[in-house]
Formats: C-alpha cells, sequence, structure tokens
C-alpha cells in the first residue's frame, strides 16, 4: 500500500479477504487501485498479513481485510459456516472507521498473569473523541498509540501537562503479544494497563511510536526507550505477557529512534547511528555476516 503527494491511498496484491480494502473481493490486484471509504486525506498506514490499518490526517482509524482475529476492531469476528466444515468471518472489503475503544476498567490486576478481572473489558466514555498518533500491525494483531490532541482543547495548560497518552491493541493474543497478560484475542481496541494505570511514569517520557513483529509489540517512548512484549522467538523461550522495558539498552546509553520486528527478529535503530538486532537469523537477517542467533 502507497500514500501520495495528496493523502490518497492506493493499494495492489493479494486481495483474497479484501484486505486492500478497494471495494472489491477479487484476489489478485495487479495494478494500483485507490481504496475506498477512507472520509479525509490518509496521514500513515500499516499492513498485517491479510488486514490493514490506516490514519486519516485527523487521527481517526479505519480498517479493512480479516476479521479473523478482531484484526478490523469492530467487536466481532462474525464467523459463520459456509459449509458443513469450513467457516467465513465477516471481512470488510473497504475501509470502515472504527471507535469502538476499550479498556479493562480501573480493577484491571497488573500482577495476575490470567484472571477474570483481566478478561473484562468496559467501553471508554471518550471513545469518539481518541485522535491516533501511531499504527503498527504484526501478522494478525495491530497497536495504535494515542494522540496528544485526543485531550479536550478546553482544558486547561496543567490538564495538559498531565495527559499520557494510552496505548491500544487488538487482534490475536497469541504469545501475548496484545500486551494484557493473558492469550486471549481482543475485537475492539484495548487500553493496556501498564500504560494507563502508572500514567505518573510516562507522563514525563511519553509512548510516541509503535512498532510489531509478527507475534510481538513494542513502543518507543519520548525519551527512546523501547518497551517490548509477546515473542518473537521459535524456539521454548517465554513469552512477555506486559510491556517491559528493555533494560540492555536504556541502560547502555542507546537512544532508540526507530524499531521493526519480522517474524524471528526484531532490529532497534538508535540516535547514534547504531543498529542493534538480535532474534533468530537463519537468513542472515541479523546482518550479523552469517546465518545465526544472537541474544
Amino acid at each position: 500500500m502507497m500514500i501520495d503527494s495528496e493523502g490518497e491511498l492506493f493499494a495492489v496484491g493479494g486481495n483474497k479477504v479484501g484486505q486492500c480494502g478497494v471495494k472489491s473481493n477479487i484476489e489478485l490486484i495487479t495494478s494500483w487501485k485507490a481504496c475506498v471509504g477512507i472520509e479525509s486525506n490518509v496521514s500513515q498506514i500499516a499492513c498485517g498479513e491479510a488486514f490493514a490499518v490506516a490514519l486519516d490526517e485527523d487521527g481517526y482509524m479505519y480498517t479493512a481485510g480479516s476479521s479473523e482475529f478482531g484484526q478490523t476492531g469492530t467487536g466481532e469476528t462474525g464467523e459463520y459456516f459456509v459449509a458443513a466444515n469450513k467457516l467465513a468471518f465477516a471481512n470488510s472489503i473497504q475501509f470502515q472507521k472504527q471507535q469502538g475503544f476499550h479498556s479493562g476498567g480501573p480493577n484491571e490486576n497488573l500482577y495476575k498473569a490470567d484472571n477474570t478481572l483481566n478478561k473484562k473489558k468496559f467501553p471508554l466514555d471518550d471513545a469518539r473523541q481518541i485522535r491516533l498518533a501511531s499504527i503498527a500491525c504484526g501478522k494478525h494483531h495491530a497497536i495504535a498509540i494515542e494522540a496528544p490532541s485526543s485531550s479536550s482543547s478546553s482544558s486547561s495548560q496543567q490538564q495538559q501537562e498531565q495527559f499520557s497518552p494510552r496505548v491500544f491493541t487488538w487482534g490475536c493474543g497469541n504469545y501475548g503479544c496484545l500486551g494484557h497478560g493473558i492469550q486471549a484475542d481482543e475485537y475492539f481496541p484495548r487500553s493496556i494497563a501498564i500504560f494507563s494505570q502508572q500514567a505518573t511514569v510516562f507522563r514525563n517520557n511519553p509512548p510516541v511510536t509503535a512498532a510489531a513483529g509478527a507475534t510481538c509489540s513494542m513502543v518507543l517512548t519520548q525519551s527512546g526507550h523501547v518497551y517490548y512484549w509477546g515473542k518473537h522467538k521459535s524456539n521454548n523461550a517465554e513469552s512477555v505477557m506486559r510491556p517491559q522495558l528493555l533494560n540492555e539498552l536504556a541502560h547502555n546509553g542507546h537512544v532508540a529512534s526507530h524499531a521493526a520486528g519480522g517474524n524471528q527478529s526484531v532490529v532497534i535503530a538508535t540516535q547514534n547511528a547504531v543498529t542493534i538486532a538480535w532474534g533468530q537469523g537463519p537468513h542472515g537477517e541479523l546482518g550479523l555476516g552469517k546465518a545465526k542467533k544472537s541474544s
């Protein structure tokens, strides 16, 4: 997918479940077509395996494609039988605005890995006022960071200074890649409790950029710290169920400027032009001179 200089979004390639968002379910699009359904100029686009997430210039979010794991953020998968042993899902063949932001509520437990409280979701009162600043997609999940402009324009300067952006995730929850402490899919964008409940920690170092690998998620903060959760290794490494600061970077003077993840690897670029990679590198994707892995 690409955004032209005037903010119009175009797509080409596989479209089996409508992930190109061109209002067609033709399986393969071989020439660039304009996407349909976005009401304003597009500022960002992110793609998963079979879905896409877009932001318009006002920070509103739109999704298209597969809803099998809730990736479109509509609140459901729309699962139904098309044959005796074959399931299908209510996929979206054009972009649709999504404003169903939820949270786990004020009583969500940050320290228990799996409990009934962490499975509850509550609609946010200000869901329709939420604007987003950064988006990223993994294989079957997505992550988004709230924009400071989400706070009311009539708020006092003191309230603006105390504002801490929320971080939302949704879609497939395998390996804890959604950061809610449980391995469960989320059908609505849900705020991650650690960023909301520990707002005082992030007030002076707020999340600014989202990044994702196939089954992991990352957030870069204003000071260049990296928070990571999920899993990107195919071996028996444990999953990280909630966002954790990468101390190895923060405590060694690395100020991260960019982050990206693949199926089995993660790469960080710093302000000092240092590139740091780790994970599995069977095809040389770590750039270490030969096919190997690094912890």
